[in-house]
């Protein structure tokens, strides 16, 4: 009797520990099971944030194709993208360290991956292009306020003797940059600030400021040239100033 009560108590006890193992085992299971449940959710979340900025930056037209004021629109989102991008990195880097523990399905990974790489590609090719469109235009459409008041022009050149034209071609371009003048209205802002010959000689037919300032250069930048070209001007009209006399 003594022997079978000995053995109950060691058969009770080997099901108690079995019941507790098994109990642990299932608690351990469940825990997996919300683990990964947790981190299936976190990614399917995650990829659909990066496929909504690809979707965001993909519907635009190419830059090429854009109006100034799509391009300016554009890159004043594109503000809102580059936070995005960052708040994107930093999660899915969190998501990847938790890769190393919880294994999701490959498949799943690598769908997560490619619209992660794809959506930062997108993003940054356009913005690396709105902004080149934006300073090649001279659209300005980060800058937070255009103090023109404070822009300080070179006095108006006429192309009279004495005039300095490298020095006013040197002093008008530091003004329209700081002015933040359009790419469009350029030459229209230069034949503003020009005079008599000066402005005369230029005509309104340059496309860029460039070539324009390069022919007012060329016209007045010799000063011997220009120096004969008064006196032969004075030795034509002096005598008859005296004739007349």
């Amino acid at each position: 009797m003594r022997a079978k009560v000995v053995d109950n108590e060691k058969n009770v006890k080997l099901q108690m520990v079995k019941l507790i193992t098994d109990n642990d085992d299932a608690r351990k299971k469940k825990a997996d099971d919300d683990e990964l449940k947790k981190l299936s959710l976190k990614v399917k979340n995650a990829t659909r944030k990066f496929k909504d900025l690809y979707d965001d930056v993909s519907k635009l037209s190419a830059v090429t194709d854009m109006t100034e004021h799509e391009i300016r629109e554009s890159v004043i989102a594109s503000k809102d993208w580059k936070r995005d991008l960052k708040s994107y990195l930093d999660l899915k880097e969190k998501l990847d360290i938790e890769f190393i523990s919880v294994s999701l399905d490959e498949e799943v990974t690598e769908i997560f991956d490619k619209t992660y790489d794809d959506m930062v590609k997108a993003a940054t090719d356009m913005m690396s292009n709105l902004i080149t469109a934006d300073k090649y235009l001279g659209l300005y459409s980060l800058a937070d306020s255009k103090t023109k008041t404070t822009v300080q022009y070179p006095d108006i050149f006429g192309g009279s003797l004495g005039e300095n034209v490298f020095k006013f071609v040197k002093e008008f371009r530091e003004a329209i940059v700081s002015d933040q003048v359009r790419k469009a209205d350029e030459v229209k802002t230069l034949l503003k600030h020009l005079k008599g010959d000066a402005k005369a000689c230029l005509g309104e037919h340059h496309k860029s400021l460039d070539t324009a300032l390069k022919q007012l250069e060329d016209n007045y930048g010799c000063p011997i040239a220009h120096v004969s070209l008064w006196k032969s001007i004075q030795g034509n009209i002096l005598p008859r100033i005296i004739l007349v006399i």
